[in-house]
């Protein structure tokens, strides 16, 4: 009995991956069909639409249409139903560097991995400077504050800006 159940679970499982892979398919073939590139699909047990859903599975999918804007979208679908979208709307308009993605979605050259960095990374400061800063800082502090009755009072130690 313990077998069966095993096996049962297996086969279950195998079907849910192959089932999904080939939602996902569907969704990215719509999506190119209509000129858009797909950035992401996520597999959302309780997306949009999910109470009263038996058959079909929901997916929030992230991407591009023709026209350069980005999409978050959330949309149904199953092996015997096409893809049925319950909410897309537009979270950026066309950015300037639309034209620098190379065509088509190849393998291994996803379209995230090609969107330029908007915002520089902030810079490192190297550990042991960071290190004696906060030290100075740490012992300023400690001297604040051992200053007595003349010293800060607790709504200054509470609010140091003030």
């Amino acid at each position: 009995m313990p077998a069966l159940f095993l096996l049962a679970l297996v086969v279950g499982i195998l079907f849910w991956v192959l089932a999904s892979s080939a939602d996902r398919n569907r969704i990215a073939e719509y999506i190119q069909q209509h000129g858009g590139r797909v950035v992401s699909i996520a597999y959302a047990p309780f997306g949009k639409g999910w109470f009263g859903e038996k058959n079909d599975r929901i997916y929030e999918v992230v991407y591009y249409d023709n026209e350069g804007n980005q999409h978050f979208a959330s949309c149904k679908t199953s092996m015997w139903s096409g893809v049925y979208w319950t909410e897309d709307r537009i979270t950026y308009p066309r950015a300037k560097w639309v034209e620098s993605l190379s065509p088509g979605n190849a393998p291994g050259r996803p379209v995230i991995s090609q969107i330029p960095q908007t915002m520089p990374p902030p810079p490192v400061e190297p550990e042991a400077e960071e290190l004696m800063r906060l030290r100075e800082e740490n012992a300023r502090l400690r001297e604040r504050l051992g200053m007595g009755a003349g010293g800060m009072t607790k709504s200054e130690i509470r609010n140091p800006n003030q």
